[in-house]
């Protein structure tokens, strides 16, 4: 899947969170960048979600992210 965002900004973001060492840091860039970083947070995870053929992989990295998020 190639993503194709709506907007350069959302270009622009994904790149900067592409570029994040840490979850912290791409949960600072959404507090800055707001609804759109959501919305690229959410594409990538998608795609990654879709390259994924192994469910059970895909079902512990779901939960790794849900309890790191809060």
């Amino acid at each position: 899947m190639d993503i194709k965002f709506a907007t350069v900004r959302q270009s622009q973001i994904a790149d900067l969170m592409w570029e994040a060492q840490t979850n912290e840091e791409v949960h600072k860039l959404i507090n800055h960048f707001g609804h759109d970083a959501v919305v690229v947070y959410h594409m990538m995870l998608a795609q990654y979600f879709d390259d994924i053929k192994d469910t059970a992989e895909a079902s512990e990295i779901l939960r790794n992210i849900s309890n790191n998020g809060r």
